[in-house]
């Protein structure tokens, strides 16, 4: 909030704004989509609590992104996939390729998402306060009748390390529906 801005909330209200005021919060907004079919790497792992789950991540995606450089792969989508919703976070840290080679070493495995209709929640926010974006989807699907199908997935649209306000982070969550 710059001086001006302040001045007049200061003349508006008489009072200071608290830090809550001028907070961003998180956005949800849902949509239909056809997610189109992929190759992707990946590793799965377990995150033994929800703090856990940022070192999981940043693990595995060391260990792909080294594997796709090796190999000269172009890398897309970077994505989690997650097939329990608590702790332990049993989770599938992947990264879309282009073709993946014939052969993987250690952990890394090669799996294809198939394609298929989803919603998906365009969240911007912290990733502490993504749950909305799962409630969202759970809301969604009972007022619509649907049920999900597979595990949900997230897509980091930026980086967490090139974005200085969490607020700005921007993460798609899909979830198949039949």
């Amino acid at each position: 909030m710059n001086l001006i801005t302040f001045c007049l909330w200061l003349l508006a209200t008489g009072q200071a704004p608290s830090h809550a005021d001028t907070v961003k919060k998180p956005t949800v907004e849902l949509e239909m989509t056809m997610v189109s079919p992929m190759s992707i790497l990946m590793i799965r792992d377990t995150a033994a609590a929800i703090t856990d789950i940022s070192r999981v991540l940043g693990d595995g995606y060391v260990e792909i992104f080294t594997y796709i450089n090796k190999n000269h792969l172009k890398p897309g989508k970077v994505m989690a996939f997650y097939h329990s919703s608590r702790p332990p976070m049993i989770m599938d840290v992947a990264v879309q390729v282009d073709s993946p080679a014939r052969v993987t070493t250690g952990r890394i495995k090669i799996n294809k998402v198939l394609a298929g209709n989803a919603v998906v929640a365009h969240y911007q926010g912290p990733y502490e306060q993504i749950g909305m974006a799962y409630a969202a989807i759970t809301k969604w699907l009972q007022q619509q009748g649907k049920i999900a199908s597979d595990a949900p997935f997230e897509v980091y649209l930026n980086d967490p390390m090139s974005v200085k306000d969490p607020s700005e982070l921007r993460t798609d969550v899909y979830q198949f529906v039949k």
